[in-house]
């Protein structure tokens, strides 16, 4: 059996059969006292990112589930921006481990009575993050339900590609091809602005490799 730190790690593979058998080593490590997650409590978590939209370190869902177990939480929910991908799994590692596992959705919408004010979107007037939790299955193929998820993901990703548009035109000798270095950021082809500002952060200090204050005045330039 592989040591408990490299488990860990292979539980953000993005090969879902990695994940699993990653999570069934440590449920047998567990029972042979070699992984020692801390006493249950009353604490929950019910908004928790995976790598599905944007975990800044990289969780999957299954690791979720595994953090979540090792803290001694009683309840551990997922959310993700425009879809439900880590459903399936979520329960699947909730169910292995022993923990209360929930799945939810997190999108935005523009709300027209309030155009004029700022809601719970720093910047963005009229624009409210807007939460579906307590899902449980997928909708049927071919229903409504499956094409609005459908339409909230093509959405978001070409809102993203025109951003991408906008960004490079401004930025320069600094340029993102959303496609090859964007988009292989996540398992699902899901990827949200903060992995822009993540790649776009790479690509600068690629460009700028032996030139630390070139790389300074860029930003300072281009923020003014």
């Amino acid at each position: 059996m592989r040591n408990i730190i490299e488990i860990k790690q292979a539980l953000d593979s993005f090969d879902r059969q990695e994940r699993d058998a990653a999570v069934r080593e440590l449920v047998e490590a567990r029972e042979a006292g070699e992984w020692t997650p801390n006493p249950v409590n009353d604490w929950m978590n019910l908004h928790g990112h995976t790598f599905h939209s944007y975990n800044s370190q990289g969780w999957s869902p299954s690791r979720l589930v595994v953090e979540a177990v090792e803290a001694g939480l009683e309840i551990v929910g997922s959310v993700d921006f425009d879809v439900l991908d880590a459903m399936d799994e979520v329960f699947s590692a909730s169910d292995l481990l022993g923990i209360k596992g929930v799945v939810g959705l997190e999108s935005r919408v523009f709300i027209p009575e309030y155009a004029d004010r700022e809601l719970n979107s720093p910047g963005e007037p009229g624009i409210a993050y807007f939460m579906a939790t307590g899902c449980f299955r997928l909708p049927p193929e071919g229903g409504r339900g499956e094409e609005v998820l459908r339409t909230l993901k093509e959405l978001a990703q070409n809102r993203n590609r025109e951003m991408v548009k906008r960004i490079n035109a401004y930025l320069g000798e600094v340029q993102l091809d959303y496609e090859t270095e964007v988009i292989p950021k996540t398992p699902s082809g899901n990827p949200t602005e903060r992995h822009l500002v993540e790649a776009y952060n790479k690509k600068a200090k690629q460009v700028f490799t032996d030139n630390p204050s070139g790389l300074i005045a860029f930003w300072s330039d281009r923020f003014g």
